[in-house]
């Protein structure tokens, strides 16, 4: 049985909900180095003003260029909701 922790929190406009598989941050470089949630976050940050699709594509971008050549060896899937 899986423990889950409730919290509750306002959504206001301008924020951003992301929920994604460990797929992404867990991806790694030919290197051996993993993508990393740090990175992950700052490509929201960094795409922010974009639309939700926009930055599904930056982060889809950003891992394949990462892991360049290297076979995905878990899933990788997100979804991004902006807030109006």
């Amino acid at each position: 049985m899986a423990a889950y922790q409730k919290f509750d929190k306002k959504i206001t406009p301008g924020q951003i909900i992301m929920i994604g598989t460990d797929g992404i941050w867990e991806a790694r470089s030919p290197e051996g180095e993993m993508f990393g949630k740090e990175r992950f976050k700052g490509i929201i940050r960094k795409n922010a003003g974009c639309t939700a699709k926009d930055i599904i594509q930056a982060v889809m971008k950003s891992v394949d260029g990462f892991c360049r050549s290297l076979e995905k060896t878990d899933d990788v899937t997100l979804v991004v909701t902006k807030i109006k």
